[in-house]
């Protein structure tokens, strides 16, 4: 069976199980599989800060994908759209605080994050030369910095 498809029947047959409707499209984009789950409750599936859709995702990532397969791809698991504005929002608060760490001269410190949003800082923050980001903090407080560099 072709992974995309088995990727789609067990995260449709995983919410069922649930007590939710849904239906996903599965891609493959680089070398990862994304998960494109529309449901109409999504708000408990999504839960606090996205915290049930990372839960779920790991559920899937455990359904699918032997521990130590070779080859084996990411899986990311979008609930109706909720990751892609999360990341949308994230851009546009690193393009801010890194304005006004230029305007200023001064570090930004944005708020609390899980490690998947900080890791998607950092990478905004390399993009962008003249400024550093380093995570700060621990366990649910940990935060990125973004400092002008030198």
């Amino acid at each position: 069976m072709n992974e995309a498809l088995e990727i789609k029947k067990k995260i449709e047959m995983l919410v069922s199980r649930l007590g939710f409707g849904g239906e996903a499209i599965v891609k493959q984009r680089d070398q990862a599989f994304l998960v494109h789950l529309a449901v109409d409750t999504p708000a408990i599936l999504i839960g606090r800060d996205g915290e049930g859709l990372y839960a779920l995702q790991h559920l899937l990532r455990l359904l699918c994908l032997r521990p130590q397969a070779e080859g084996s791809r990411p899986i990311i698991l979008d609930i109706n759209g909720y990751r892609e504005k999360k990341e949308d929002f994230i851009t546009q608060s690193v393009k801010a605080a890194i304005a006004a760490a230029e305007a200023t001269g001064q570090e930004q410190i944005l708020p609390p994050m899980n490690s998947f949003e900080r890791r998607l800082i950092h990478v905004l923050v390399a993009k962008h030369p003249g400024f550093t980001s380093e995570s700060t903090g621990e366990g649910p407080e940990r935060q990125v910095v973004i400092k002008p560099a030198g």
